[in-house]
């Protein structure tokens, strides 16, 4: 079922050599959990447990709210200089994000999600090239399987 994402995350390793990926829908409020790689860091089960007990809201987040408002991707090579570090991503201590949309008839309805966990990480612009042309490849197969229903 989750073989699309598997074979996307297995691409963007690729590029960025890091080991987190996932993917969220995008609602009206809140970001809901797709699927995330399984990994001695953040395990797939405790990462739906927090997203369920600890909702991340849209417009309470303000790099989601650009990214939703833009339909472009957001990366952030050092979360703790940045003034918009959200409370997940400190519970997680996420130290650098790079998210890019999924986008349906011109709009945000989900991310993928490239986060390093415990160190900076310099999001390249050559890096960013790669994963924004694999993303844009996976895009419609994500729509299409009936992931984000």
């Amino acid at each position: 079922m989750y073989k699309v994402l598997d074979d996307l995350f297995a691409e963007l390793k690729a590029v960025l050599g890091t080991d987190e990926f996932a993917c969220h829908k995008m609602t009206d409020k809140i970001i809901v959990p797709v699927y995330k790689n399984d990994t001695d860091d953040i395990g797939l089960e405790a990462w739906k447990k927090f997203h369920s007990t600890s909702p991340v809201e849209i417009e309470k987040d303000a790099l989601l709210k650009e990214m939703k408002e833009t339909r472009k991707s957001i990366y952030v090579n050092n979360l703790d200089k940045d003034s918009r570090n959200a409370t997940c991503f400190k519970a997680f201590n996420i130290k650098a994000i790079y998210a890019i949309p999924i986008i349906d008839k011109n709009e945000a309805i989900a991310i993928i999600v490239m986060p390093v966990l415990n160190s900076y990480y310099d999001y390249t612009e050559e890096k960013r090239a790669l994963c924004e042309k694999i993303v844009k490849k996976y895009n419609d197969l994500i729509i299409n399987s009936g992931l984000l229903s």
